[in-house]
């Protein structure tokens, strides 16, 4: 018998997730169209600052960044809500082995250096604990690797073109190679987390059901 379908009993009572992961799955998708509005705006790098070209692409890097930092804000505050319900209903409703404790769906977020790793152990013990199958997810990665890559992109192409010499156009490349970058890191990461939690959504709301909460 795989051990997700043994409930713990005396733990607290688990609540629906639905609500919650779509919030979440929401504000990663924020993030990541904040993104593409600056990814788009390198299309008008190298027009005069006073064409219509140039005032649209200022108006889609400064509505981007906006949302991006909006969408990063929320999305931290909604993720680690969600995370930690999710674990406490795999706590009521299964038997299962994590790695860690339930306190490190929030600690680790907070831990430097840790907080690289630490949130997707937690998230993949969790899949592991609500799968009937007791099978990983290979969007998990995916999800871990899109919203790291993307929070870093962004920053190395700034960087990059402050320390460029601006008599070249060698800074300039590399900010539209790193938002691109970041663009497509941060939606495949959106598209993956989607899947996560609409999944974890279903599995637990099922269980729920099936042991009568």
């Amino acid at each position: 018998m795989h051990p997700a379908e043994r409930p713990v009993a005396g733990q607290v009572q688990p609540t629906p997730l639905h609500g919650l992961s779509t919030a979440a799955s929401g504000a990663v998708w924020v993030t990541a169209v904040g993104s593409i509005l600056m990814a788009a705006s390198t299309s008008t790098f190298g027009w005069y600052q006073s064409s219509a070209q140039a005032q649209l692409g200022m108006v889609l890097m400064g509505g981007g960044l906006l949302l991006s930092l909006i969408g990063q804000a929320v999305a931290g505050i909604l993720v680690i809500v969600w995370l930690t319900r999710a674990r406490a209903n795999a706590d009521a409703l299964y038997v299962a082995r994590h790695r860690l404790a339930a306190g490190w769906a929030i600690g680790g977020w907070f831990i430097p250096i840790g907080n690289l790793f630490l949130p997707v152990v937690v998230v993949l013990d969790l899949v592991k604990a609500s799968n009937p199958t007791g099978q990983p997810l290979p969007q998990v990665w995916m999800w871990w690797a899109g919203w790291i890559g993307g929070s870093l992109a962004a920053p190395i192409g700034i960087a990059v073109t402050l320390a460029s010499d601006p008599l070249t156009r060698r800074g300039p490349a590399a900010l539209m190679l790193f938002l691109v970058l970041a663009a497509v890191l941060y939606t495949s990461a959106a598209f993956a987390f989607r899947s996560i939690a609409k999944n974890l959504a279903n599995w637990q709301d099922e269980r729920m059901a099936q042991v009568n909460y």
